[in-house]
């Protein structure tokens, strides 16, 4: 009993813990700004869980494709250290789709629908075969199609009309998912990338072009995002505020993320565009409580 519980723990260290809870973030996100507050706690809670657990799968299948990157890249997640067994995870995998796919039919036909597209990308875009994730293009739309999907399913989720801050929202989080962070990511990732022969951004464009393009984008999308909250949603105005202060931040990142430097320090950027995507989050929440009270 204590070694299973102990292999499922590996299995959510394998899905990036740090990923589950901005994925919750984001449904959450998508909660609130269709008047989830209405809507019975029990729907929204088993949405949740099925949404969880569909990106649990996703990432431990994406685990047990990447492990020969992983391995050559140094990687300490538990499938390339061999601390968690490849049957195991793949059982993992089944059991955690199979409870996504029957909470979002529990929940409606079109939630069942947009869990489908998103656990299909997610499986494109690890699985054979033609891997989303070995083409720059691929990955970096595949990420954000998947960042979209989130804040819908939690609009279905609360079963509400979309506030008007939702779409602004969700488009600039979802734009800095893939513009960002689905290039960032693969700064720190070259060695394993380039064995398993995949076209990533660095490798396609070089790193000194790839950072350039991380923190461009960063900057055009924060400010994209402060216009579009001046004029359409006041709501926004802090989390805008946010994002243009981690663009900013992921600028100084790339610059200080050398392709010479540690697999630590080139892991700079992504890891700001991880910290930036909470800190806007929560200066969403920040602001719904406030307008509650």
């Amino acid at each position: 009993m204590m070694l299973t519980l102990k292999r499922l723990w590996l299995c959510f260290r394998e899905s990036r813990p740090a990923v589950q809870m901005i994925v919750l973030a984001r449904f959450g996100a998508g909660v609130v700004l269709a008047g989830g507050a209405s809507r019975p706690a029990g729907r929204i809670a088993v949405c949740a869980l099925a949404w969880l657990c569909g990106t649990v799968s996703i990432y431990v299948f994406n685990g047990l494709t990447d492990r020969p990157e992983d391995v050559a890249n140094g990687s300490h997640r538990p499938l390339a250290r061999g601390a968690l067994p490849v049957g195991f995870a793949t059982a993992v995998t089944a059991l955690t789709a199979g409870v996504a796919v029957a909470g979002a039919l529990w929940a409606g036909r079109w939630p069942a629908l947009v869990m489908a597209g998103y656990m299909a990308v997610g499986y494109a875009y690890s699985g054979p075969p033609s891997p989303l994730k070995k083409h720059c293009a691929g990955a970096s739309g595949a990420v954000t199609l998947m960042g979209v999907a989130t804040y819908v399913f939690g609009s279905l989720a609360a079963g509400g009309r979309p506030d008007a801050a939702l779409i602004p929202f969700a488009t600039a989080m979802a734009l800095w998912m893939g513009a960002v962070g689905g290039v960032a990511k693969d700064l720190s990732d070259v060695a394993g990338d380039r064995a398993a022969g995949r076209r990533t951004w660095p490798l396609a464009l070089g790193e000194k072009r790839t950072r350039v393009l991380v923190s461009l984008s960063a900057c055009a999308i924060a400010t994209g995002f402060l216009w579009s909250g001046r004029h359409f949603a006041p709501l926004l105005a802090a989390p805008a505020a946010a994002l243009l202060c981690g663009a900013l931040a992921t600028c100084v990142a790339c610059v200080k993320a050398p392709a010479a430097a540690s697999r630590a320090r080139r892991r700079l950027p992504y890891r700001s565009f991880m910290w930036t995507q909470y800190a806007c989050h929560a200066a969403l929440a920040g602001g719904c409580i406030g307008v509650l009270h």
